[in-house]
């Protein structure tokens, strides 16, 4: 019953993950319906979970350009976001939701733990362990589109996709749109403002049933 769900990702309290589980966090955290980070320091070290002291603490710089493209693309998905935000507002569905509440008669996804749906349109499947670069990908009945490149897949269908330390597997229902704030690239994860009301370069990609991906700007 409660439609706008998140978490303090990589952690409220306690010592720092790891950069990896860092990222891996973040990654879902785009996903979520609010995204943040949020801790408190109680030791001897800064335990904030800002990308940069991830990065002092751990060494790893990776820490900082791949957040970067994640907080980017959160910005370039903020229309999606805020169109799903009204459904839920509507109807009182979650817009963070289990696979059962969309697909009732379909036994795989009664205990399915690792994978949501974010809005009507999204599937998102985390990386939840450091070391995993790639990961099981349950997609249920109907088309669907990887959302990074518009490859389409037909489930139901256990599928193994590749997720390096800077990917996440999402995929796109087909038959629905996603609008994206996007620059003069056209490239998810380019910077633009952050704001709803002045969209720079406003995309819509519908996902269809056929065998390609439709981009209208």
């Amino acid at each position: 019953g409660i439609p706008f769900w998140s978490f303090d990702f990589a952690g409220f309290n306690g010592d720092i993950p790891t950069a990896e589980l860092f990222i891996r966090s973040a990654e879902m955290a785009t996903f979520c319906p609010i995204m943040q980070y949020h801790a408190e320091s109680k030791a001897e070290f800064n335990q904030d979970r800002t990308p940069w002291n991830i990065a002092s603490r751990t060494g790893d710089d990776s820490v900082i350009p791949i957040y970067r493209h994640f907080a980017n693309v959160r910005m370039n998905i903020l229309p999606y976001i805020y169109n799903e935000s009204l459904k839920c507002v509507e109807t009182g569905l979650p817009m963070m939701r289990a696979l059962l509440l969309d697909y009732k008669e379909d036994p795989r996804v009664s205990d399915m733990y690792d994978q949501y749906l974010f809005g009507e349109a999204m599937l998102i499947a985390p990386v939840i362990e450091d070391g995993v670069r790639s990961r099981e990908v349950y997609l249920p009945e109907g088309t669907w589109y990887d959302f990074w490149n518009g490859t389409r897949v037909s489930g139901p269908t256990l599928r193994k996709c590749k997720a390096d330390k800077e990917e996440i597997p999402v995929f796109v229902r087909g038959g629905k749109a996603v609008l994206c704030n996007v620059d003069a690239t056209l490239k998810l994860g380019s910077w633009v403002g952050n704001t709803v009301e002045e969209y720079d370069t406003p995309l819509l990609k519908v996902y269809l049933d056929g065998d390609f991906t439709e981009e209208i700007t």
